[in-house]
């Protein structure tokens, strides 16, 4: 069986790749559907770009990029760090888009926000457990 590109890079690569191609199509989506169709597919795109951003600093800052962890206490220091990061993060991301993003639809945004993260969460169980059935 043929495999593709995405198939053959890391689970972080295939999850950001999925991520992307979900965040379009649901920008391409708000663009046609709503009636203020370009605020609503620019702010369906920042939503997801920032649930991928927010994603992958945690992969970054929990040292998940497929060297070994070391010690369950490193790796789990390295979770908490990234959490908190992340929160901060996504708390002052929001608060500056919220603030000065005037004609952004914030529906919209926090919609696919919340679609994107949980489809990346999901996402991220199915593709690491294949990679450990490998």
């Amino acid at each position: 069986m043929k495999t593709t590109v995405v198939q053959q890079a890391p689970p972080l690569i295939r999850l950001a790749c999925w991520q992307l191609s979900l965040t379009a199509l649901l920008s391409i989506g708000l663009i046609y559907l709503r009636q203020d169709g370009q605020a609503s597919g620019l702010s369906a795109l920042l939503g997801g770009l920032l649930s991928l951003m927010a994603l992958q600093y945690v992969a970054w800052r929990a040292g998940l990029r497929g060297e070994p962890a070391g010690s369950p206490e490193q790796l789990l220091l390295g979770f908490y760090r990234a959490a908190i990061g992340r929160f901060l993060l996504l708390a002052m991301a929001f608060a500056l888009l919220f603030r000065f993003g005037d004609s952004l639809d914030k529906l919209a945004l926090l919609l696919v926000f919340s679609v994107v993260s949980v489809f990346g969460a999901i996402f991220s169980a199915v593709i690491f457990s294949v990679d450990r059935e490998r």
